[in-house]
């Protein structure tokens, strides 16, 4: 999956809404050119005295592409902005689609919100890049090309010059700022990176840099990197302002140009006076909505970025292996059973586990610890499917995790990480991800059992109460409690926690290990933590130190 093939998918349903926003963005863009145009035919004619009839027709032809300029526009608006927003929409959807089945126990602990959220400002990016340059820059070219076609007519060398006018606006004019400003344009996205990262080091660190008598580097790193922030966008806004003045030169040339050919051409007797000013205003009304196209090809530079992010994401796939043919059987806790198992990453010097070996009986609670890096995570991953060993077997319920798919072995085995998502939605919506059929009883009844019956209450929307990662009315303990609510509501009885309390204080931390004794007291469960408090709370049945 990808983005281009997510469009083409929303144009093979959609062809005709899709046809209908460009032709009325083109018309949108060229009613300014012909409008121009029968008002400059207007005025030369009228000078002559004509008949009733032709000043009715032209006076009508003036009023109906004015009229059409703003329809156009309105209805270029309205189906662009309801198709985008459809796009947007799918891409979303395929994108927790890709991500549901191997997030988040292939990233690093902790990293799954900052991915939603980056992924959630991604597509912003391209919902304006769509909205701003795509559909514009398309229905401008369609308008450029009418325009050419009504200048031929009036002469081969109107429509000479006419081609290579628009051509040098929209196309030369668009392609030289971006050969010229896209090594700048990635340089400053590469400094506000690392702007973002000094400003939140220095906001991080406030209660130890206020101890500093010297020189504070990171202040001076700060301010060294908006200065140099500045300096790269000056530079873009002058090639921009730069861009402008090159536009409007060419302007200046192409109404000297058309205007001195058609006084050639009425000279030589193979055009009427009335025409004159014709092609011109045709040419200036008709530049008029390529003019931007150089200046937005900066949003193209800025979401470019965007656009590689999200289809990596939309192709992350899970393992594809022709052997993934397995199911496993029954419904209860499932054994695990890891034999003489070796994994080292691509490139790595050293293994990460090697020799490992223990067996969980169905039912049995096993308490992994270790310090940082030691391969807590690694193990989460190998059990859950998203890795496989180098060497050696890992077994869930008796088959090998190489013959299971991750979506198998995501039906029978839960898992919670340290950080669970919370998304922009109802309480309802963010328990229905993991039960779409629960019933209001249901999740009213699982949130009791995680104690947030009372936190439930005082929310004035009780569950069609929205939530988010930023929201005030949630804290981090009640995140972590409605994701152990989604885990009950997935009534798995296989379950992996992979540090589910390191972002907890003491008190939330005892709670979570206090519920999930409770429970989970019948399922298989495997407890991965660096904390002393957890392992000193939590029953477990047997103890791996790596």
């Amino acid at each position: 999956m990808s983005l281009s093939k997510i469009g083409g998918a929303l144009y093979k349903e959609k062809r005709w809404s899709v046809l209908g926003y460009f032709g009325s963005g083109a018309m949108a863009y060229l009613s300014p050119g012909v409008l121009f145009a029968f008002s400059a035919y207007l005025l030369s004619k009228s000078a002559l005295k004509p008949g009733i009839l032709t000043l009715g027709v032209a006076i009508g032809s003036v009023r109906f592409f004015a009229v059409a300029r703003g329809a156009s526009q309105y209805g270029e608006r309205l189906i662009g902005h309801g198709l985008v927003l459809e796009y947007v929409s799918r891409v979303r959807v395929a994108l927790f689609e890709s991500l549901s089945k191997v997030v988040p126990h292939r990233l690093t602990p902790g990293l799954f919100g900052d991915l939603m959220a980056a992924l959630n400002g991604d597509l912003e990016e391209v919902q304006s890049l769509l909205l701003r340059l795509v559909g514009p820059i398309l229905s401008a070219l369609v308008a450029a090309l009418v325009a050419v076609v009504i200048a031929f007519t009036f002469s081969v060398m109107f429509g000479v010059v006419t081609l290579v006018v628009l051509a040098v606006m929209g196309v030369l004019a668009p392609w030289l700022f971006y050969g010229t400003y896209r090594r700048h344009m990635d340089k400053s996205t590469g400094i506000r990176s690392q702007v973002y990262r000094s400003a939140s080091s220095v906001a991080e660190t406030f209660s130890e840099r206020r101890l500093l008598r010297d020189r504070d580097v990171l202040v001076e790193n700060l301010l060294e990197g908006t200065s140099r922030l500045g300096s790269a966008q000056i530079l873009i806004g002058s090639g921009q302002i730069a861009m402008a003045s090159v536009e409007a030169l060419v302007e200046v040339v192409a109404l000297v140009a058309t205007t001195y050919l058609g006084v050639v051409q009425i000279e030589s007797h193979h055009l009427g006076t009335v025409y004159v000013a014709v092609v011109p205003f045709l040419l200036l009304g008709t530049l008029e909505g390529l003019s931007s196209v150089a200046v937005e090809i900066s949003h193209w530079l800025s979401a470019s970025p965007s656009i590689q992010r999200l289809d990596q994401m939309l192709s992350f796939q899970s393992r594809e292996l022709t052997s993934c043919q397995l199911e496993l059987s029954g419904q209860g806790p499932l054994d695990l059973e890891i034999d003489d198992v070796y994994f080292s990453y691509p490139q790595s010097e050293r293994p990460v586990l090697e020799h490992l070996s223990l067996c969980l009986n169905g039912g049995e609670h096993l308490l992994v610890s270790g310090r940082s890096g030691s391969g807590k995570s690694t193990l989460a991953s190998l059990i859950l499917g998203g890795r496989l060993p180098t060497l050696g077997e890992v077994r869930l319920g008796g088959l090998s995790t190489r013959g299971l798919s991750e979506e198998t072995i995501s039906e029978r085995v839960g898992y919670l990480g340290p950080e669970p998502y919370i998304f922009n939605a109802t309480i309802r919506a963010n328990l229905l991800i993991a039960a779409p059929t629960a019933t209001p009883w249901e999740l009213e009844e699982v949130l009791s059992k995680v104690g947030l019956t009372d936190w439930l209450r005082a929310q004035s929307g009780g569950l069609d109460e929205r939530i988010s990662m930023s929201s005030e009315n949630i804290s981090s303990g009640e995140r972590q409690r409605i994701a152990i609510s989604r885990v009950l509501l997935r009534k798995s009885w296989t379950l992996v926690f992979d540090e589910p309390t390191s972002n907890l204080d003491d008190e939330n931390e005892k709670l979570v290990v206090e519920l999930i004794n409770e429970l989970f007291a019948d399922a298989s469960v495997v407890a991965i933590t660096h904390s002393e408090l957890f392992a000193y709370k939590y029953r477990y049945d047997k103890r791996l130190e790596l």
